[in-house]
């Protein structure tokens, strides 16, 4: 009997153990099913559980929540009387150097350049309105003024408040206003009341007169400047003062942080118009008028200007943000590509690529110095993007698959399949301006001290994603480019601090 007891004892044990390791089993099962369920929940919420339009389509946040960014430019004046002046005297000094007699613009970016008169300002119509700006006899460094208005806007013409030095001593400039009725022809009334030296000699036409305005001078007697615009006057433009630099600086910093303070609002689920209409509120509480841009979500990134369409934001997506806003007239353009999405969520093939536009950037500030090709700046920028994807490839080992081609022959792989567009251009009182940072051997612009430029590069693989990045810098004396928004930390730091 007592082995008959022993041996029931012993045969119980390993029932208690297993039942032990069964429950363990149970637990741990349980447990991992439910993280997943959690996980899949939030990859998948966002898809089959969209909350109501309106919801998302209205602004999360007023004006005030922004009220941290409204003093970032408040100090920074407007161009100052000395920087017009000086234009005017290069502009005259080129006017001689060409033998012209005299340089014609419609109100507009050069417009307001030299007599701080813009198309804001002055409404471009079928009435022709003309800035005629000739060397002045005596001080011959010095420019004259002539307005060419509509008889019943002269008055308002007068008020424009062109920027010369007033006065009646040596050094003083004069404005004289022409006027012509409604029923006279406006082109043989300018004609008439120009001075020899313009008339019997050659003009200057602004390179962004309207053609039939161009065409109305020429009829009426005037001579154009064979050879078109002249690259010595673009080049007055071209070169920004201190006074430019600092407003071009605090407009794209300013751009910047609003760019920042809209990630912090940005939620999964929320739309790309939703999205524009924060950014846009952003750029007006920062002091930037006209603010706004490009908001991309995902594979709608991967056409540089946009989709058409408005897609919702969703878990791993990359958000690319192009915006740009003008302070006293100077713009910026900043392009950030960043997400809020946690780091396993992000497809590492699309992380990679955004840290190769990133080298890409910066191997193009490198570049960018004083007497450089603008094209060779493009093309570095070029070649870095080019070995990324190459390294890319090998790395993942799936390159042609993910970038859409079945020929996987390397001789056939063409970086500006993917690098669409130019690496930058001219940024001031225009968006896009010369000089343009391009390649090719037709581009033999050479970087100038204080040239300014947008530096973008940028990779697109079709219905699978699009990352650019975008900082502007100017051209020092000496030593590579400077940025433009150094001043609150520069280049992007990471997919998730933009």
């Amino acid at each position: 009997m007592a082995q008959l007891q022993y041996a029931d004892c012993t045969s119980k044990r390993p029932v208690r153990r297993s039942r032990r390791v069964l429950v363990w089993v149970i637990f741990i099962t349980i447990l991992c099913s439910s993280l997943y369920i959690s996980y899949l929940s939030l990859l998948l919420l966002p898809r089959i559980f969209v909350l109501p339009a309106a919801l998302f389509n209205k602004p999360l946040l007023d004006l005030s929540d922004f009220s941290n960014l409204a003093d970032h430019c408040a100090a920074i004046p407007p161009i100052p009387l000395s920087d017009f002046v000086s234009r005017q005297r290069s502009l005259v000094k080129r006017l001689r150097e060409t033998n012209a007699g005299a340089y014609i613009a419609e109100p507009g970016s050069n417009g307001l350049y030299f007599a701080n008169i813009s198309s804001a300002q002055w409404h471009l119509s079928e009435r022709p309105f003309l800035i005629i700006i000739t060397p002045a006899e005596r001080p011959v460094t010095e420019a004259s003024f002539t307005i060419l208005a509509p008889r019943f806007e002269i008055e308002r013409a007068k008020l424009l408040g062109i920027p010369i030095i007033r006065g009646e001593g040596l050094g003083s400039q004069s404005i004289a206003f022409i006027e012509w009725a409604e029923d006279e022809d406006p082109f043989n009334v300018l004609f008439k009341a120009l001075p020899d030296s313009v008339t019997n000699g050659t003009v200057v036409l602004d390179q962004g007169m309207r053609k039939f305005i161009a065409d109305g001078l020429v009829g009426a007697g005037l001579t154009v400047k064979s050879g078109g615009y002249p690259p010595r006057i673009a080049q007055i433009r071209e070169q920004k003062s201190a006074a430019e630099i600092e407003l071009l600086k605090c407009a794209n910093e300013a751009t910047v942080l609003a760019v920042r303070e809209v990630k912090r609002r940005l939620r999964i689920g929320m739309t790309e118009s939703a999205t524009r209409k924060i950014l846009e509120q952003a750029m007006t509480a920062v002091g930037l008028t006209n603010g706004g841009g490009l908001v991309l979500f995902g594979e709608n990134a991967a056409l540089p200007h946009g989709s058409g369409t408005d897609k919702r934001l969703e878990y791993g997506d990359f958000i690319l943000m192009d915006v740009g806003g003008s302070l006293h007239g100077y713009v910026s353009d900043v392009t950030r590509t960043f997400t809020i999405s946690p780091p396993g969520s992000i497809d590492p093939r699309h992380l990679e690529l955004w840290y190769v536009v990133l080298a890409a950037q910066k191997a193009a500030l490198k570049a960018a110095q004083r007497g450089v090709y603008a094209r060779n700046v493009d093309k570095i920028a070029r070649e870095v993007v080019k070995t990324g994807l190459e390294d890319y490839g090998v790395k993942m080992q799936e390159r042609w698959r993910f970038l859409g081609t079945n020929d996987q022959s390397q001789e056939n792989f063409d970086v500006n399949d993917y690098f669409t567009h130019r690496l930058g251009h001219g940024i001031g009182l225009e968006g896009h301006e010369s000089p343009y940072l391009v390649g090719g051997q037709s581009n033999r612009a050479v970087l100038a001290t204080n040239n300014t430029f947008s530096n973008e590069p940028g990779v697109y693989i079709l219905n699978k994603v699009g990352i650019r990045l975008e900082d502007c810098f100017y051209v020092p004396e000496n030593g590579p480019g400077v940025l433009l928004t150094e001043g609150v930390g520069g280049l992007s730091a990471s997919p998730w601090e933009p």
